[in-house]
């Protein structure tokens, strides 16, 4: 990481050359059945479009930044809906309840949100660096979708950002915590508690381990710092004492890939251990 910027080096210093071990040339099996239905009805892109209009977006996104995300496809398919807390989400957003996604990228999950009835005026898109003229040239909806988009640093919060502590209902963080080490995983985790009002939740996906404690992965200049599920409620409860606030962190499901409409090897390099962590964390004091 540079100066006081959490983004990792890799995504901005690697040439964005096709090579490197995280880009996939061919993503196709990304662009599953439920995605193409989505796209045909929410964006009105015919069907043979697609494949073609998923490629050319992917190319753009890859130009701004060399995420793995981008390279393996892995965004095409949003993981909100997986949560078990997906339901309780919609309700709370149709009831003006307010929530903030935290590395937001092209938009995916929050046009998804919006695609099963939550009005988009009451979400806020936060990330690091602007994906989202690139979600609107994918999704086609510029003038219907009305999301707030903050161009902020979680860790490192803008003026914009902190202007919207304590009145949170719903955070979501999927896909970046285990970019960070302990301690900026940390910083993370106060930011997003400064957000939440009481009685909120913090939803999300990230990396993880089935066992073994706090782990730092390394291939090439890619790192990942992953958890267990006890690791995981541990810096819970070290972020609660800093601030002053109580998190149940126990509602963790260990999925592989495929269960979330990835490819079964997306995370092949990091061993057999390796899983996506489903989690709902909730504001109990």
């Amino acid at each position: 990481m540079k100066g006081d910027e959490s983004e990792p080096d890799y995504a901005r210093d690697e040439a964005k050359e096709k090579s490197i071990f995280w880009y996939a040339e061919n993503i196709d099996n990304e662009v599953t059945p439920d995605f193409r239905n989505f796209m045909e009805v929410y964006s009105g892109i015919p069907h043979e479009k697609i494949l073609a209009h998923v490629y050319e977006i992917r190319d753009k996104a890859w130009v701004i930044r060399a995420y793995p995300c981008t390279g393996q496809g892995l965004f095409l398919n949003p993981l909100i809906t997986k949560s078990p807390a997906y339901h309780e989400i919609l309700e709370k957003l149709k009831s003006g309840g307010r929530l903030v996604e935290v590395g937001s990228f092209i938009g995916h999950d929050l046009r998804r949100l919006v695609f099963d009835g939550a009005p988009s005026e009451n979400m806020y898109a936060v990330d690091i660096v602007s994906h989202w003229d690139v979600g609107f040239d994918m999704f086609k909806d510029r003038q219907s979708f009305h999301v707030n988009f903050i161009e902020s640093d979680i860790v490192h919060p803008s003026t914009q950002l902190l202007a919207l502590s304590g009145t949170v209902d719903i955070i979501f963080i999927s896909k970046v915590l285990h970019q960070w080490d302990h301690e900026t995983q940390l910083a993370a985790l106060r930011s997003i508690i400064a957000l939440s009002k009481p009685g909120s939740i913090v939803v999300g996906f990230h990396a993880a381990v089935l066992d073994g404690g706090f782990i730092a992965y390394e291939k090439g200049s890619l790192k990942m710092w992953l958890h267990d599920a006890q690791s995981w409620q541990e810096m819970w409860d070290e972020a609660g004492k800093k601030t002053g606030s109580k998190w149940n962190a126990g509602q963790v499901i260990m999925r592989d890939f495929g269960q979330l409409g990835n490819a079964p090897d997306a995370l092949a390099w990091v061993g057999e251990n390796c899983r996506m962590m489903d989690f709902v964390v909730r504001s109990i004091a």
